[in-house]
């Protein structure tokens, strides 16, 4: 029996492979029932001549103005309708959806208003697949909070066409049923990467004698916002519990997701702990998702920062605690009602943070086999009859 062909667009390409984590847990779920095409959702690839550039010196010069007068939304945008960005994402995505039976969009936080134009791409794509009456579906995708009414309008038309639209927490769920009449189509399931299989996961450490704590850490940039606390802050914080963790007599380690923003940040603080408390502590910096799988077996405690960072921990056995930086955190751990695994980025910045942290690894423990197996089947099996029902 031929399969029918469900073109992917997600972020599977990123280098953080929290991205890659979630895109690969969908592409095998499906994997029995559809013949899969993936494509990146992120930028452009290629040649510099296959990007958008003025056409003369004088308009040339013109963009050039305007890049130093405007904000980095309005600069994408002006690449986007004017400098031929959307004619080029066009081409990209029509000849992948054209002769395919089924759109998928995610997953991962892609409906999101930021500088990548994430809600111009997903109405592009719902514009595409109209014009070629292909059946478009969202899967384990995430609202952002910080949605404007703009970019709500950029992406109602697709959403309100959409057949199925399955989010990854509640809060995306409310987010997406406000803009909707019928709220029909509109499910909410733990997030993707809950249902990824680690083969080297280690299960029953509750009686482990090793103390061994791995650090993750993100690009404190992106994990700040708008927030009211700083860099120095949640330096400061690291170095408390770090220091805790070695009195406590603690291996730690720091860890990444593999991003080159996040290795740089993971860097400082270690250059920092050097200098304060003269620790040199390992940075791992993984070059794949299989790296970042394997490197959970050799530690039981993990603090979070990035999100997939935490509950891939989870899925191989270990005992993660996520910083709280943004609310798709709580609520990814709500799902699945772990909301004692999450510390407010306030406390983790506080001076009382180590008492806090560490009580919080005792209390919440290691995730049995069963549990972490009872939660990858739901979050499969969930996929599997919803677009089986809706698309079949």
């Amino acid at each position: 029996m031929v399969k029918p062909k469900a073109t992917i667009i997600s972020e599977f390409n990123s280098n953080n492979l929290g991205d890659q984590a979630i895109s690969k847990s969908l592409t095998e779920v499906l994997d029995a029932y559809w013949e899969i095409s993936q494509v990146p959702f992120g930028n452009l690839r290629g040649s510099r001549k296959d990007r958008p550039k003025a056409s003369d010196t004088t308009s040339s010069s013109f963009f050039g103005g305007l890049s130093k007068a405007f904000p980095a939304k309005i600069k994408a945008r002006i690449r986007w309708y004017f400098m031929g960005e959307r004619r080029l994402f066009g081409e990209k995505f029509t000849s992948s959806i054209k002769d395919c039976d089924l759109v998928i969009i995610g997953g991962g936080q892609l409906i999101k208003n930021n500088v990548a134009l994430f809600c111009e791409k997903i109405a592009l794509i719902g514009g595409i697949s109209k014009k070629h009456s292909i059946p478009l579906a969202f899967v384990g995708v995430g609202v952002d909070s910080a949605m404007s009414k703009l970019t709500w309008r950029i992406v109602d038309k697709t959403l309100i066409k959409s057949g199925l639209t399955i989010v990854r927490d509640l809060s995306s769920k409310t987010r997406i049923e406000r803009r909707l009449v019928d709220r029909s189509n509109v499910t909410a399931i733990p997030d993707l990467a809950f249902c990824l299989n680690n083969p080297g996961a280690r299960f029953n450490r509750k009686d482990s004698i090793r103390k061994s704590l791995a650090l993750n850490i993100m690009d404190f940039d992106l994990m700040l916002g708008a927030s009211i606390y700083n860099k120095d802050n949640i330096l400061d914080g690291i170095l408390k519990v770090i220091h805790r963790a070695v009195l406590d007599g603690y291996e730690v380690c720091l860890f990444t997701s593999g991003s080159p923003k996040d290795f740089i940040a993971a860097n400082q603080v270690k250059a920092k702990i050097l200098s304060d408390h003269e620790n040199d502590l390992p940075v791992f910096h993984p070059s794949s998702l299989q790296e970042l799988l394997d490197f959970y077996i050799d530690f039981n405690e993990v603090i979070a920062m990035r999100m997939h960072t935490g509950i891939l921990a989870y899925i191989s056995g270990c005992n993660p605690i996520c910083v709280n930086w943004d609310d798709k955190v709580a609520s990814a751990w709500n799902m699945i009602d772990q909301k004692e695994r999450v510390i407010e980025l306030k406390e983790f910045a506080g001076v009382n943070n180590c008492d806090k942290l560490f009580d919080k690894f005792k209390r919440v423990g290691f995730p049995s086999r069963n549990s972490v197996k009872e939660l990858a089947d739901e979050v499969r099996n969930h996929i599997v009859e919803q677009v089986s029902l809706k698309f079949s």
